[in-house]
């Protein structure tokens, strides 16, 4: 007799599903990154910076492709993973595209600063055409705040904030997949406990993809994100972030992907002060970040990457501490982080000029 399943059968399902997607993308990255440089190559992707060294750039299409791939079959043959409107998901697919192409773009020609941001923004804004929005914030200060139509604004900068924090922080090998990977875990856990599967499913997704690829992406990597790929991956992951708000978990708020994003939005934020401060464009590229940072210090890129991703770690278990522990318990944890950092910043300060 066949009847409603229980929930003890919705969870095996759920996990062969989660299992399914996280051992699709990762043999989708593997084996189309190890296909990847001749392509590359031949189509004349390389980094301009490199020169003249001539290093290949826009491995990202090596996660791209197996995701949006595996995503749409998804869709159409798992209705129980992707369980949200269809087109919802076609919007995002469109501005994940979009992602994509200006991406690709990038890498191959070159584009303006002015054109990144206006691309993304548009890229943003098909994302909520698809029925997203921001109604209210919450935090751990007070009661949630309704902001109404204003709530595209904070919705379309928090997007525009994470895709170009993923792009700053892509400056040595292997620390915008290995930080972006350890976020889509976390966002994956959180959810899922919340019952959010649609957000669950697309970010064990996308780990995987980070998981297949990473491995030829760490020092000396045999494939590079390029804007490519860091673009996207900080697309994906804002639009993660707020896919779903049903049942009151990290989505809520962008509190606690803030947490989870911490190190590129930190680092983001003071490239911006810094450059402004000097008078430069906030836009153009500088040797000020933390990972160049540490390097001058001495250390290796490997060194570089374990130390960030340690951290990283560490911002994902404060964010589930946010997420699940009450608001007074949440204020306690998120005053010793903002703490934690600021002593950190300024030890780090404090050795440079030591070294000077």
């Amino acid at each position: 007799m066949n009847g409603p399943l229980t929930a003890a059968q919705l969870q095996i399902m759920f996990w062969i599903s989660y299992a399914t997607l996280f051992t699709a993308g990762i043999l989708g990255a593997s084996m189309l990154g190890r296909r990847l440089p001749p392509f590359l190559e031949r189509n004349g992707f390389f980094d301009q910076k490199s020169l003249p060294e001539k290093r290949l750039t826009a491995g990202g299409i090596a996660i791209i492709l197996p995701f949006l791939v595996v995503l749409g079959t998804a869709v159409i043959f798992n209705p129980l993973a992707f369980n949200i409107d269809r087109t919802q998901l076609g919007f995002l697919f469109a501005a994940l595209a979009i992602i994509a192409a200006l991406g690709l773009y990038d890498d191959r020609k070159g584009a303006s600063p002015i054109l990144k941001i206006s691309v993304q923004a548009v890229a943003a804004l098909v994302f909520m055409a698809g029925g997203q929005s921001l109604d209210f914030i919450t935090s751990p200060f007070h009661s949630a705040v309704a902001v109404g139509a204003w709530g595209a604004v904070p919705l379309v900068v928090w997007i525009l904030a994470v895709t170009n924090a993923m792009n700053l922080i892509d400056g040595i090998d292997g620390l915008a997949a290995g930080i972006a990977l350890i976020s889509a875990v976390t966002l994956f856990a959180i959810s899922h406990i919340f019952g959010e599967n649609t957000l669950a499913s697309f970010a064990i997704l996308l780990a995987g993809c980070l998981f297949g690829f990473i491995r030829l992406n760490l020092p000396p990597a045999k494939l590079f994100l390029g804007d490519t790929g860091s673009l996207f991956l900080g697309f994906a992951l804002a639009a993660a972030s707020v896919m779903e708000r049903r049942k009151g978990s990290v989505t809520l708020t962008l509190l606690v992907p803030m947490v989870i994003l911490a190190i590129p939005l930190l680092d983001a934020v003071l490239a911006f002060f810094r450059r402004a401060l000097k008078g430069q464009n906030p836009m153009r590229g500088d040797s000020g970040h933390i990972h160049h940072r540490l390097r001058r210090l001495g250390l290796s890129d490997t060194q570089i990457d374990m130390m960030l991703y340690l951290f990283s770690a560490y911002l994902a278990i404060t964010a589930a501490v946010l997420a699940f522990f009450p608001k007074e318990t949440a204020m306690v944890v998120l005053i010793l982080l903002a703490v934690g950092i600021f002593i950190a910043l300024e030890i780090l300060r404090a050795i440079e000029r030591g070294i000077k």
